[in-house]
């Protein structure tokens, strides 16, 4: 699991976002195996999991939904008009571009539902519930 979130921080290093995110849950799950039995492992793993493809999922989400068609738009208008008028609020705060922000939610929920909670809940496991090696039980 470690490598596939570092194979993902070249993936996301590549496109320009999500790469310390991946790092830091590449982190995390190297250290919540390594703290676990192997019977623990596989029930935090499965929290491990859903929570990668639920961040991936959500950048990709946002990157598609609004980043790069925002990004778009607002070089069309740089092109068109100049720089200084991309960046005024009045551009920013109107039409397509304003409701480009507001569809980016979509990623925002996947990123925090699918990505965030059950990493959350497997660290909350790992802590808590998760049997150590060594430990006399």
């Amino acid at each position: 699991m470690c490598c596939t979130c570092f194979r993902a921080v070249g993936v996301w290093n590549f496109i320009g976002a999500g790469v310390f995110g991946m790092l830091g849950l590449g982190v995390l799950a190297f250290c919540l195996r390594n703290l676990q039995t192997d019977a623990s492992w596989r029930v935090t793993e499965k929290f491990v999991r859903v929570g990668y493809w639920g961040l991936n999922a959500g950048l990709a989400l946002m990157v598609v939904l609004d980043l790069f068609p925002a990004g778009v738009l607002q070089l069309w208008d740089v092109i068109s008009n100049g720089y200084w008028h991309a960046r005024r609020l009045d551009y920013l705060m109107s039409g397509t571009f304003h409701t480009l922000e507001w569809v980016r939610v979509v990623g925002d929920s996947v990123l925090i539902l699918l990505g965030a909670v059950p990493i959350t809940l497997a660290a909350l496991w790992s802590y808590f519930r998760a049997e150590r090696p060594g430990a006399d039980s």
